[in-house]
């Protein structure tokens, strides 16, 4: 296969290279870069056996167990200490080539290392459901997203699927579901463009923003209070309070603060947090990212009917109206607005 030999020629060495690079590379979140590093690592020696593609080798074991220990790092998911015995049995058995032996030899060492890769694969999957408890926390106890949550999601989202894609085979191994050539074709160079495209977001565009480096979220979640259900309002009285508590941060223009978060706009409005998330969550159907949001991009548009826009750029009117990225900035008017702000702009 002179195209597969190509393409594992130029992209291998690259993956190696980048691993080590993120393994040794001294930064601010080095400690995660580790685990990103030695999941690039283990693909690209796996990558580089002859059969790769078809066989499961030993070394493709470690990748979502690295992966996993990437994504606890970053959105602070406490990993258990038995988790690290997942990697007995890829340290075990250095080749086990075989993953089904003969009809009526069906030995331990596949069946403890197709266990221990499934329960891996399993622990990955729900590693990505506890981030997405960990980001709908967030926004509901902060107006801001300290990091650039897109960007690490590609690197999640990318790396999983490559993990992923040797489910397949196995389960193909076992339950035996077709024997085509153009289905393994689609398998093996599925794998390659998803790991082309991996590289090309960190190489080319990771490395050179400072969301790289800086992508782990600190949270202090000791702050952070939880809803109580002892709050006994009923819908008028609570539509009554929202609005008064609407208005005031309105008024203040608590929203402007860049870092505002429910605990300490429950300090500024002398208000229980339990208290205003509630209000928000049932009088909005908002979380309290997108209420404060909102508010931001009304004062955006404020701003516009004043003609700021004549005197500061895009991204000083965004900073005037509470928004510390950019890139939040345009995705939250695009999802409010239906348009760019350019174009809303060229509008009015």
């Amino acid at each position: 296969m002179e195209i597969h030999d190509f393409i594992l020629n130029s992209i291998i060495p690259i993956c190696l290279f980048l691993g080590l690079v993120l393994c040794f590379y001294r930064s601010e979140v080095q400690n995660q870069n580790i685990f990103l590093g030695l999941f690039f690592i283990t693909v690209s020696i796996s990558s580089l056996i002859d059969d790769y593609g078809y066989i499961i080798e030993d070394t493709f074991l470690f990748s979502p167990l690295f992966l996993t220990l990437y994504v606890n790092k970053i959105y602070q998911i406490k990993t258990s200490k038995y988790y690290y015995l997942l990697f007995i049995p890829g340290i075990l058995f250095y080749d086990w080539s075989s993953i089904l032996e003969s009809n009526d030899n069906f030995i331990i060492k596949p069946i403890l290392v197709l266990c221990s890769y499934f329960i891996s694969i399993l622990l990955l999957l729900k590693t990505i459901y506890n981030y997405q408890i960990f980001i709908n926390n967030i926004k509901r106890n902060f107006s801001h997203l300290t990091s650039s949550f897109k960007w690490i999601n590609t690197i999640v989202i990318l790396s999983s699927i490559w993990c992923l894609y040797p489910v397949i085979i196995l389960l193909n191994n076992l339950i035996p579901f077709t024997e085509s050539e153009l289905f393994f074709s689609i398998i093996i160079y599925g794998q390659y463009i998803v790991l082309i495209y991996l590289l090309f977001k960190i190489v080319f565009i990771g490395l050179g923003t400072s969301t790289f480096s800086n992508s782990i979220v600190f949270i202090d979640f000791k702050n952070i209070t939880t809803l109580s259900n002892d709050i006994q309002e009923n819908d008028e009285n609570k539509s009554k309070l929202y609005s008064q508590m609407r208005n005031e941060i309105i008024e203040k223009k608590l929203y402007l603060d860049p870092k505002l978060s429910l605990f300490k706009l429950s300090k500024e409005l002398d208000r229980e947090a339990s208290s205003i998330s509630d209000l928000i969550n049932t009088q909005s159907s908002d979380n309290f990212y997108s209420f404060i949001n909102k508010m931001r991009i009304r004062e955006f548009k404020i701003l516009i009917e004043k003609n700021e826009h004549l005197k500061y750029n895009l991204d000083s009117l965004a900073s005037f109206s509470g928004f510390n990225s950019k890139s939040t900035f345009y995705r939250v008017f695009k999802e409010l607005e239906g348009i760019t702000p350019s174009e809303f702009i060229s509008e009015k």
